[in-house]
């Protein structure tokens, strides 16, 4: 007992504890909060009496450590998640993700992060969570599971959200899942990210949510598969603080209408890649679009390929054409990267307005033609 470990003062120990996050309890992992308490009395009396380490509620745990984990985070806002780090428990029950569910709707006013994976919300208690008040909720990440459940019916996920008892979300992630994109508290969020059904059939939606987050930094839309409704450009939207733009798998005329309706003066992360299917037939409509996009002197046409800032734009860039795809990949961004995969139907016609572009630009990179 005479190492200086052992003389830290407890709310040093905690910090430090804190700061390396040891794995939630959890008897059957190594460097758990179990293998801590049995250090030494101070060391136990510390953990017990630190609300913050026992903060995070995993749906693969038994369910007395769940009761165990409610109970020792006393007021603490609660983060809950789908696994412990990746990790299953050697001996939990299964099937507890509803039970475990439903014990942190006594808590659901300081729950601050759902980051879980469903496969059937309508038995997952997920449901009933959201429809309680969450006035402490800043993260939303959900995955549907189709592996697992092909009848999952999502349609409602955040109707029942109460909204006037919490501030706008921070972060929302949804993978799968339809939701409304005017509610309330998604009004001026951080983070957003839509993959496969959560993303609207028409981008007028997702331009409304855009027009009313001022703070976003991170935009990344992906795997819309089915057919699209109607496409129109609005006045650009000024997404200042927008660092990373990815838009991955989407029909042409969907990309290019969210392109040429947005302004991302700050982004350094960018990635498009249309999807190929489609593309002939949405060729007259993308040309339109391409026209606004890369319109001479349009900054966010600048910002495709780089920037106009000479300190973050990249000093080489490398165009190909591939299978009636135009493709711009660079080299030394400093602080960013730029992959982009335009699907066009006339080539020429589009490698013309690049070349504009990148002609306009005040300290043009290096161009690779391949």
């Amino acid at each position: 007992m005479s190492s200086p470990v052992h003389r830290l003062p407890p709310e040093v120990l905690a910090m430090i504890l804190e700061h390396f996050k040891p794995i939630p309890p959890c008897p059957d992992s190594r460097n758990s909060l179990f293998d801590f308490l049995l250090v030494c009395r101070t060391w136990y009396d510390t953990i017990i009496g630190t609300p913050q380490l026992w903060a995070f509620l995993y749906l693969d745990m038994p369910l007395e450590i769940a009761r165990l984990v409610l109970t020792r985070s006393q007021m603490h806002p609660l983060s809950i998640n789908s696994r412990a780090y990746g990790m299953r428990f050697q001996w939990h029950k299964p099937h507890n993700e509803t039970e475990i569910l439903e014990m942190a709707l006594g808590h659901s006013t300081r729950v601050k992060c759902v980051n879980v994976r469903v496969h059937d919300l309508r038995h997952s208690g997920l449901q009933k969570l959201l429809k309680s008040p969450t006035p402490a909720l800043e993260t939303l990440q959900v995955h549907a599971d189709y592996r697992r459940s092909f009848e999952l019916d999502a349609s409602g996920l955040l109707d029942e959200l109460t909204p006037s008892e919490g501030t706008p979300l921070k972060h929302l992630s949804l993978y799968d899942i339809p939701t409304r994109l005017d509610h309330p508290r998604l009004s001026n969020l951080i983070t957003l990210k839509l993959s496969q059904r959560a993303v609207p059939h028409s981008p007028e939606p997702l331009l409304h949510l855009l027009s009313c987050s001022h703070r976003l930094e991170v935009l990344d839309i992906s795997d819309l598969t089915e057919s699209i409704q109607g496409v129109r450009a609005t006045a650009p939207i000024l997404l200042q603080h927008l660092e990373t733009l990815s838009l991955r798998d989407m029909p042409g005329k969907y990309t290019a209408t969210i392109l040429a309706s947005i302004c991302t003066p700050s982004c350094s992360v960018i990635e498009v890649r249309d999807n190929r299917v489609r593309a002939w037939e949405d060729a007259v409509v993308v040309e339109e679009l391409d026209a606004i996009i890369w319109k001479p002197g349009n900054h966010q046409a600048a910002t495709l390929v780089g920037g106009p800032d000479s300190s973050k734009a990249p000093s080489m860039l490398n165009i190909g054409v591939s299978d009636g795809c135009v493709i711009v990949e660079s080299h030394g961004m400093l602080g960013g990267e730029l992959a982009l995969e335009f699907t066009r139907a006339h080539i020429p016609r589009f490698m013309a307005h690049l070349a504009e572009t990148l002609s306009q630009l005040p300290h043009p990179p290096v161009v690779y033609l391949r």
